[in-house]
């Protein structure tokens, strides 16, 4: 019951449980298409993604957009939202006006499947080539979806909490986004009960460390059912202005005990990158020796830990060997090198060096 297809005029097929629309030349969303009452008549459905460009000029027809009729079958939602690629490419006539439209139309479109499709437990927002990070408010986006389940309970409807999350946002977005979810996790809301949290982020260094020394941490603290974690940045500056070993090890400090996986992972251009830059001088030494104290730690404290992956570069070159040998003795350490790879449409883009720490 798979199926990956264009749109068709009559959409309507019985025991569907895996829907795929892929058309990224057309606004899917726009009301000509009606994509959500055809989908949402599908009751068996369980899975959907869609790929659909969004342009500034279809803000006023998504605004106008028609209820469609509520389904709670569907558990999991991924978009794939992004400009046509000659606006991004040539940038014609793309004003600051287009790209407030453009995020104003992403956000509509998110408000209206999280109204509809209120049973999701995963919900995904891939990072489409030419997309550049389009939405900038994602904790007002995600609050129709936790007010649309609160609201179907009343009804006496058992609606299963948001569990999954997988999204893409720059660095700017990523702080009150954050704050939203801690917010929600100390009112202990109902249906919100993340298990999985992925972000990938796009962001200035100094975003970056404060992000991580502020709001992860604090979310760590009161994220009691997360069991993993994992945080992809791609840097804006060059990768090695600073070293973030201290906002680690604030997150390292206040991991919760339900967490199993924790991944951290840096991209970076491949002409920024070089060996060890970060210590040519030895400033660095004791903050690093003191994550790596924290990774001992760890292999010997209860919880439920099962792996934690860390750029290589946060550990200064002389306590390498030494983290090598902790783990690598019982084989539990694998080093992955670098590798070039396709993010975001840029072929330049490189994922760092890294340790993979086992904690079973």
């Amino acid at each position: 019951y798979s199926l990956s297809m264009k749109i068709y005029p009559n959409l309507s097929f019985n025991n569907l449980r895996s829907l795929c629309l892929e058309c990224p030349d057309e606004n899917l969303f726009a009301p000509r298409f009606n994509l959500l009452q055809r989908v949402s008549s599908i009751r068996t459905l369980i899975k959907l993604h869609v790929d659909s460009v969004i342009l500034p000029q279809h803000l006023s027809e998504i605004q106008s957009y028609p209820c469609a009729t509520v389904n709670t079958s569907l558990r999991e939602l991924s978009l794939k939202l992004h400009r046509s690629w000659r606006s991004y490419v040539f940038r014609q006539g793309e004003t600051e006006a287009d790209r407030r439209a453009i995020d104003l139309c992403s956000q509509c479109i998110l408000q209206n499947c999280f109204y509809v499709f209120s049973g999701l437990q995963c919900f995904t927002s891939l990072n489409a080539r030419y997309c550049n990070f389009l939405i900038s408010e994602w904790g007002k986006s995600l609050m129709p979806l936790i007010n649309a389940k609160n609201a179907q309970s009343l009804d006496c409807h058992a609606l299963p909490a948001l569990e999954r999350l997988d999204i893409c946002m720059n660095g700017t977005a990523a702080v009150p986004f954050l704050s939203f979810l801690n917010d929600l996790a100390i009112r202990q809301e109902p249906f919100l009960n993340l298990r999985h949290l992925t972000l990938h982020i796009k962001c200035e260094q100094q975003t970056f460390d404060s992000l991580l020394r502020h709001h992860v941490t604090a979310f760590m603290q009161n994220a009691k059912s997360l069991q993993s974690f994992q945080l992809f940045v791609n840097w804006n500056l060059e990768w090695h202005v600073e070293s973030h070993m201290v906002s680690v090890l604030s997150v390292l400090s206040h991991l919760p005990k339900s967490l199993q996986h924790f991944s951290l992972t840096s991209q970076y251009k491949l002409w920024q990158a070089t060996n060890d830059v970060l210590y040519e001088n030895n400033s660095k030494k004791n903050e690093s020796q003191q994550l790596v104290q924290k990774l001992c730690e760890l292999s010997i404290e209860p919880h439920n830990l099962c792996s934690i992956s860390l750029p290589m570069w946060l550990i200064h070159p002389s306590h390498r060997n030494y983290l090598e040998f902790y783990f690598g003795f019982h084989n539990k350490l694998e080093k992955s090198t670098c590798f070039p790879q396709r993010i975001g449409g840029d072929p330049c883009i490189c994922r760092d060096r890294a340790y993979v720490m086992g904690f079973v």
